[in-house]
């Protein structure tokens, strides 16, 4: 009997937390708009809030909830408007309940491969620092790698079972969603809609509340491979009309982002799913569908942003973006025998990059990045812990893992034309694959 009872309140506390979960997602939204006026102390109350959630209901997972539904959405944007940094706010925001849930949790903290290598990575990357140009830039980067390590660490902990995993991907799509859906319905507001949709991407792009075009593209990508994993596992016809809306809306916001890399990402990963489901029949699919894709880029004039790829691949016309981004890797090769072993410091490409730029930049590629960066050694541990998540063979849960391996496949392949080393969505993800719930592997 003590038993049925404790099962029943454990409902009820689930229940409760999932309501305290949508209570705050809309308090985070009405945040956004209370930033323009008041000062960075209100949200920081708002963020009490959220960390007094674990507190009360000392429920681990649902902490791993909150951080998960803010991470994805961009509603980070929020301590901008307040001007409080958002890696300030989330930082603290992470760390703060990193500790409390230790407290209240006991938790045992088990280190894999995964951890080895991070933990290795960390040491190159701190020695890299000694080597810094410019120390500040370098010790923002380092800052930069522990947070989205306290992502890793916090999610992998705390998502200890099968349900727990399907309501992190869940929220992950639902997020990603209510950030897509607020800022179509915002530029259609604003009466921007059609105007950027007529300019083709070459003036105006749509980003997100705290992400940048470029970013945001990356995690529609994302939405777009965790939602049609829900799709397919969807019992009920509400939930996959639900979902194709959730897709359709993904695909509409990726084209309004204008970004290439994000474009090119979007026909990998859509390859990789026609393959996977139809085998070789896939390929006259995809065949049929880049063709479609490129008599639409050719002859429609909204998507002027996107031709530049053709033009620079059938006639090597390239527009001032691209050949900026020539020129910064030009510069990449040229660092790298400064300190081939350990690197020139974390985030010091930006303090030589200004011979090129009128700005300081970014290398634009990950793995070039941290090779210049942290060197050859600090390379090889960054590179490895992702081989080891990719290549961990998996006995439990085989189809929710592959779809995760998919979803960081989107961050890997971006890495190729943005620097996104620390990025902390990308280390969620990387906590997702290394969670408790897949403890059963080999």
């Amino acid at each position: 009997m003590e038993k049925i009872v404790q099962i029943i309140k454990s409902q009820k506390v689930d229940k409760a937390s999932l309501l305290i979960l949508l209570i705050f997602s809309a308090l985070g939204y009405t945040l956004v708009y209370i930033g323009y006026i008041y000062s960075y102390l209100k949200i920081l109350l708002g963020i009490t809030g959220l960390l007094l959630v674990y507190m009360i209901f000392r429920k681990p997972v649902i902490g791993v909830y909150l951080i998960l539904f803010f991470l994805f959405n961009g509603i980070q944007r929020v301590s901008i408007l307040a001007k409080f940094h958002p890696t300030i706010s989330l930082g603290f925001f992470t760390f703060s309940g990193f500790l409390i849930l230790i407290l209240y949790s006991k938790i045992k903290i088990h280190i894999g491969e995964a951890e080895i290598f991070i933990l290795l990575f960390g040491l190159s990357a701190a020695i890299s620092v000694i080597f810094a140009r410019n120390f500040q830039l370098a010790l923002r980067g380092f800052i930069e790698f522990l947070l989205a390590v306290a992502f890793y660490f916090l999610i992998k902990h705390f998502v200890t079972s099968h349900n727990e995993l399907i309501d992190s991907i869940k929220i992950i799509s639902f997020s990603i969603f209510i950030g897509a859906f607020v800022n179509i319905v915002y530029l259609y507001i604003s009466g921007n809609l059609f105007a950027v949709f007529r300019l083709g991407g070459i003036y105006g792009r749509m980003g997100s509340f705290g992400y940048d075009p470029n970013y945001w593209a990356i995690l529609l990508n994302l939405g777009i491979v965790l939602t049609y994993y829900l799709y397919r596992n969807a019992n009920k016809l509400g939930f996959k009309l639900l979902y194709i809306i959730f897709i359709a809306t993904f695909i509409s916001s990726l084209l309004l982002t204008y970004s290439r890399a994000g474009l090119l990402t979007f026909f990998v990963i859509f390859s990789i799913i026609v393959f996977k489901r139809a085998k070789w029949s896939g390929i006259l699919i995809l065949v049929l569908s880049l063709t479609i894709a490129v008599f639409m880029i050719i002859y429609l004039p909204f998507f002027g942003r996107f031709k530049t790829i053709l033009l620079a691949a059938t006639r090597g016309v390239s527009d001032p973006s691209l050949r900026d981004r020539i020129n910064i890797l030009k510069l990449a090769f040229k660092l790298l025998s400064r300190n081939p072993i350990f690197g020139i410091g974390l985030d010091n490409f930006r303090e030589f990059s200004t011979i090129v730029s009128n700005i300081g930049k970014r290398v634009h590629n990950t793995y070039l990045e941290i090779l210049i960066d942290a060197g050859i050694v600090g390379f090889i541990f960054y590179i490895v812990i992702f081989i080891k998540v990719l290549t961990r063979k998996v006995t439990i849960y085989i189809e929710e893992a592959n779809f995760l391996k998919l979803g960081l496949i989107v961050f890997l392949i971006e890495s190729l034309t943005l620097s996104i080393p620390f990025f902390a969505p990308m280390w969620a993800i990387l906590g997702l694959l290394e969670c408790k719930a897949f403890m059963k592997i080999s």
